[in-house]
């Protein structure tokens, strides 16, 4: 069934929307993305005067912090978060939010009328909603041909949580296999 351009992503955004404020830890940010389930919270900077795009902090932002052995703690939402945030239009279909979402790599869009924030939108939104209506596009391509890596990236059980986010990170991947230690077979 082919996917419907019809379906815009002011339908499958969420609109209880996170907000942070720039002067935020990260461990307070991420906590509050925590409890709430999100991967994504906009950032406030109304107090920076600025009312153009709005700014956004997401669950990657906080991984390559963590990995780059940095003290979260120490670290504000002002020091990691992108100020002009990937916009796209309440009307836009869900095609032409996942391909700026594939294209450019990201994961979250803010959905911005050019003067409000009204949501935002995930890849997640997306293939939950097309799966939803029976509509994912290639139902049958092979998972070996959706593939972005050929080959499996792995941590083991001894990696610090640092060493594996900054492995994560260099590899600008957001999940990894756990394996534990094999007899004979050397660290990374």
């Amino acid at each position: 069934m082919p996917i419907q351009n019809a379906v815009s992503v002011r339908e499958v955004m969420s609109t209880d929307i996170l907000t942070v404020r720039p002067e935020e830890t990260i461990p307070e940010a991420t906590r509050q993305m925590s409890e709430r389930n999100v991967g994504a919270a906009i950032v406030n900077q109304e107090s920076r005067g600025s009312r153009r795009r709005p700014g956004i902090i997401t669950e990657r932002d906080v991984l390559n912090c963590v990995a780059s052995g940095r003290g979260a703690e120490h670290v504000h939402v002002a020091d990691l978060f992108t100020p002009n945030a990937m916009t796209l239009p309440p009307d836009s279909s869900l095609k032409q939010a996942a391909k700026v979402m594939t294209s450019d790599g990201f994961r979250h869009l803010v959905v911005f009328d050019g003067e409000k924030t009204l949501g935002i939108v995930s890849i997640r939104d997306i293939v939950g909603h097309w799966s939803k209506e029976g509509q994912l596009p290639g139902p049958g391509i092979q998972i070996r041909e959706a593939m972005t890596a050929t080959e499996v990236f792995a941590v083991s059980l001894e990696d610090t949580l640092r060493e594996a986010t900054r492995k994560m990170s260099e590899r600008g991947i957001g999940a990894a296999m756990v394996e534990p230690e094999k007899e004979g077979r050397p660290p990374e």
